[in-house]
């Protein structure tokens, strides 16, 4: 078990962090949105048409109207805003104890330890665990058959666990471990077969141990996207470098550039030149 305790210390740590706790965040606009009625997005986006034929009235007369631009411009800084919210508190064991008996299975061991000992959901892998009876109630709406092709039947103890659009990554409790299984239901319809069902169900782990610690010891989607950012700068700049040198001094002084030095020139001010070497 020392591995486990371990795992979870290392959970809990990078849970807390409010930059790291999740691989995406989402902003503010989508969070807005989200939480909407039917009712409330369909008068969002109605006003939303209204805006935008407004706005190219405007353009094509000249004119700017102040109230539009400040509200698009408020629309993009909440576009570029993460969300920031509390880690959920660890879940209550009576809690868990009570939707086990209502899902008809227990969790996984570890499972049930990281709900009990990290947090109730908000961590994790994509935009996190749901917490125990957003699970459970996400497992219920699955087991209607609501959301699945004609005659299918949803596997008797596979439960949601993450949220990841249009399906989920879930637990199989059946498998000794608790091995992890991605639904991505995209291509099904409404009269998909028996062989178009199986295929929308992968195994992405084979236990939820061994899901967490990779998931904890990776990158979040914002770190993987600034270090794809600075490699296209760094290939940028040795590019552009390249280019130069093929150069004789006077063609790279008909550039400003200087007969020594001029490497400092090019991308220089990047803090970059360790990698550059």
């Amino acid at each position: 078990m020392a591995a486990v305790d371990d795992l979870l210390v290392r959970l809990r740590e990078r849970a807390s962090d409010p930059n790291r706790g999740v691989d995406v965040r989402q902003d503010a606009f989508s969070a807005q949105v989200t939480s909407l009625d039917l009712g409330s997005l369909m008068g969002m986006l109605g006003q939303a048409a209204s805006d935008l034929k407004q706005v190219v009235a405007n353009n094509q007369a000249g004119r700017v109207d102040p109230a539009l631009t400040a509200k698009a411009d408020r629309i993009q800084q909440q576009m570029t805003a993460p969300v920031t919210h509390e880690l959920p508190a660890p879940a209550d064991a009576a809690v868990l104890d009570r939707v086990e008996a209502e899902i008809g299975f227990a969790l996984p061991a570890v499972l049930r330890r990281v709900y009990l000992e990290v947090a109730d959901g908000g961590f994790g892998p994509h935009g996190g665990l749901l917490g125990v009876e957003a699970a459970a109630g996400a497992l219920a709406a699955l087991r209607s058959g609501d959301e699945l092709p004609r005659g299918r039947t949803w596997p008797d103890r596979l439960l949601p666990l993450v949220k990841v659009d249009p399906g989920y990554d879930c637990v199989d409790a059946s498998s000794p471990e608790g091995a992890i299984v991605a639904w991505d239901p995209e291509e099904l319809g409404e009269f998909s077969g028996e062989k178009a069902w199986d295929r929308s169900f992968s195994q992405v782990a084979p236990s939820v141990e061994a899901w967490l610690t990779e998931w904890v010891g990776g990158r979040t989607q914002g770190e993987e996207h600034q270090d794809m950012m600075r490699k296209a700068m760094i290939d940028s700049v040795r590019q552009s470098r390249a280019y130069f040198a093929a150069m004789t001094p006077e063609q790279r002084a008909e550039y400003g550039l200087p007969e020594t030095g001029w490497e400092k020139q090019i991308g220089g001010h990047l803090g970059l030149d360790d990698e550059l070497d």
